[in-house]
């Protein structure tokens, strides 16, 4: 019983303290590797673009004659992909601003933000609604 108290007073600073989000504001496509946000059934592979998902993967599912004859994740159709026009503009990454990705491992979401000129802010997804923030 001592031992349990120990390790539960040593431990609880680390998660009263953790730091939990990663922030990246300077994203250079050449260098950027996706990170997965996943489910246990469906696996998103962020982007370095707005409005897009790299990869799908499906968990459990292996494809054995890929590269050397070994088992590899599946990827899947890409159904998540997202235009979005402001003025009959297509946006991409040459006409947005202030582009920035966090990632919070606590509730495991990755929130993109980004400007449209002085048009409008786009906020990231709504986990519960599933939906864009456009202020």
């Amino acid at each position: 019983m001592q031992k349990f108290f120990f390790l539960f007073f040593e431990l609880l600073p680390c998660f009263l303290f953790a730091q939990w989000t990663t922030t990246a504001d300077d994203i250079d496509p050449k260098h950027y590797y996706g990170i997965t946000v996943a489910n246990g059934m469906v696996g998103l592979v962020s982007s370095p673009e707005p409005m897009r998902i790299q990869d799908v993967v499906l968990n459990g599912v292996y494809d054995n004659y890929q590269r050397g004859r070994v088992s590899n994740i599946l990827k899947t159709f890409n159904h998540l992909n997202m235009n979005l026009d402001v003025d009959g503009a297509r946006i991409g990454p040459k006409n947005i601003s202030n582009f920035r990705q966090e990632l919070n491992m606590r509730t495991a979401e990755l929130v993109t933000t980004f400007d449209v000129g002085d048009k409008l802010s786009v906020t990231g997804v709504s986990p519960e609604e599933k939906t864009f923030v456009v202020k």
